[in-house]
């Protein structure tokens, strides 16, 4: 019974709590090769905050923020005697559909 203690107790060593503290990036990275499954991080707050480390950065297309997608373009292709065209030629739904591209949403969508 004493050698199925031994064997018990060789095999499931205890688990210790070791806190490291300040912890760089190069001491966690040898205790993850050393420890990976074992080691945990019991943090309950953020050391470094968020704006650190995330950034917002938009860039727009060039035709979004050109003057193709502008509230005057829209206006100018607008033709209020549209029905006299062919369903299919553009100038009877230019404006709606310049002013479906221009929306802030499908810009975004196309960055």
């Amino acid at each position: 019974s004493f050698y199925v203690l031994l064997y018990v107790g060789l095999r499931n060593p205890q688990a210790r709590m070791i806190t490291i503290s300040p912890i760089t990036l190069n001491i966690f990275n040898e205790l993850y090769l050393e420890y990976n499954e074992t080691l945990s991080c019991p943090c309950s707050t953020t050391m470094v905050p968020y704006k650190n480390f995330v950034s917002q950065k938009f860039t727009f297309h060039p035709v979004c923020s050109s003057i193709f997608v502008s509230q005057r373009w829209i206006e100018a292709l607008y033709l209020s005697n549209a029905t006299k065209y062919f369903s299919l030629d553009f100038r009877t739904t230019a404006s709606s559909q310049v002013r479906q591209y221009s929306s802030k949403n499908l810009i975004l969508y196309l960055n």
